[in-house]
């Protein structure tokens, strides 16, 4: 009997174990046991797929505040000229004027009843190469030119001091020969306007020596279009009474028709104008 129990344990264990395993088995019957994940389980990456098609333009959106505004640029190049416009209407007529008390001096031509004008002879005997139409000038109308050239001379003996009262640029103009002359005459012994003082004609006395605008107008009017007796010559430059600088004086070329300088000690002709 106890030799029968013995060997009755065995077997209710082995029964035990049996039922056991069955229990399990019907256990995992019902869900399976997750396995592990390898390197290997996981697809390599696809490609790209192409891009979708665009969505809809989305609605515009509400305007956004005004920015401050910006600093004034640089002035722009100026543009061209606009074309000239229409001529405007004619002003009315200005005032009369006073007139001109102007009156041909009747003294001049070979009978001396002739009306004194341009390229006539004059009462000196020499030859009118300016008339003031306009009375512009006070203490005379006419100014006459020598019929002839005076001798050779120097300017001046005094050849390096100045003269003031010629040495002004009012000493150049037309009319001013004659208040040269006496200042010249009140400084130079010998000379240009010591030789036009001297000269003499049949009729008149009272030459002098031509300022540079003087003889600037007796060639425009009498040697430029050969009257007077004035011929052009190539070597001809005469001294006026209007100077230059301290060592010089103006001359005038009567060949090339333009004026110029020369030394108070060179030599060149005299042709003497009066006034009337």
């Amino acid at each position: 009997m106890k030799i029968l129990s013995l060997l009755k344990i065995p077997m209710i264990m082995s029964a035990l174990i049996l039922s056991s395993l069955w229990s399990v088995a019907d256990a995992t019957d019902a869900v399976g046991v997750q396995g592990l994940a390898t390197a290997s389980s996981a697809g390599t990456r696809g490609p790209r797929g192409p891009i979708g098609p665009r969505g809809p333009k989305g609605a515009k959106g509400e305007p956004g505040v005004q920015g401050p505004i910006g600093m004034t640029g640089a002035t722009g190049a100026k543009g061209d000229t606009g074309a000239m416009g229409a001529t405007g209407a004619m002003g009315p007529a200005g005032s009369s004027g006073s007139g001109s008390s102007f009156a041909y001096s009747m003294t001049c031509g070979a009978s001396g009843k002739v009306a004194c004008k341009v390229g006539e002879v004059g009462p000196g005997g020499g030859w009118i190469f300016f008339v003031d139409y306009n009375d512009e000038y006070p203490g005379f109308n006419y100014l006459e030119a020598a019929p002839t050239d005076i001798a050779v001379t120097q300017w001046c003996n005094i050849t390096n001091t100045s003269i003031p009262q010629v040495a002004a640029w009012s000493a150049r103009a037309l009319g001013a020969g004659k208040a040269n002359t006496t200042a010249m005459l009140g400084a130079c012994s010998t000379g240009a306007a010591k030789q036009a003082d001297l000269y003499l004609t049949a009729n008149k006395s009272d030459w002098y020596l031509p300022s540079i605008n003087e003889l600037t107008l007796m060639y425009k009017n009498l040697a430029d279009h050969g009257v007077g007796g004035i011929t052009k010559s190539d070597s001809t430059s005469f001294w006026s009474s209007s100077e230059s600088d301290d060592l010089g004086a103006w001359t005038y070329d009567f060949y090339y028709g333009d004026a110029g300088y020369a030394p108070k000690n060179a030599y060149a002709p005299v042709r003497a104008v009066r006034a009337f």
